[in-house]
């Protein structure tokens, strides 16, 4: 997607932060894609904003059908989240960050609820995040079908 190559080069200058990818094409869902994009690019900023200072990192950006959904997953190998803290991650106003507001993960769990998907976290203290997007995939008779529909002329 453009939003990885995007990522990629703003930080690019940074040798301490690499991204990689690895997107299967031909997904489709029903789903708003600039909020997609928002949504994966703040769970890239989440990963960047918790890594220790001078540590390096790489984040990794999966897409993959999965019988009939699709699953993206972005994982890091940062410094993870607590057990504490994991529970309530998609609560509106909990943050782990000083600048932080807490809407991030929040307003992305309703936002893919609102597409019939999943989200969720998994995360090791010390060791990584990764979170896993479930989203269910439109097949191409389907499509076909909204096409047809479409194209019948309003009496």
């Amino acid at each position: 997607s453009n939003l990885i190559a995007v990522k990629k080069l703003e930080y690019s200058k940074n040798h301490q932060i690499k991204i990689e990818s690895d997107i299967e094409q031909g997904l489709i869902a029903v789903l708003n894609r600039d909020e997609l994009k928002s949504i994966l690019s703040n769970l890239i900023n989440n990963s960047i904003e918790a890594r220790k200072p001078d540590s390096t990192l790489t984040i990794a950006v999966l897409a993959r059908k999965l019988h009939d959904k699709a699953i993206i997953r972005v994982k890091d190998d940062g410094c993870g989240i607590s057990q504490e803290l994991i529970s309530k991650v998609f609560d509106y106003g909990v943050t782990s960050k000083s600048q932080g507001k807490g809407c991030g993960l929040a307003h992305a769990k309703e936002t893919i609820i609102s597409w019939s998907g999943e989200i969720s976290i998994n995360s090791h203290e010390g060791q990584f995040t990764e979170v896993t997007i479930t989203l269910p995939l439109v097949t191409t008779t389907a499509i076909k079908e909204i096409v047809l529909i479409d194209d019948q002329p309003m009496n």
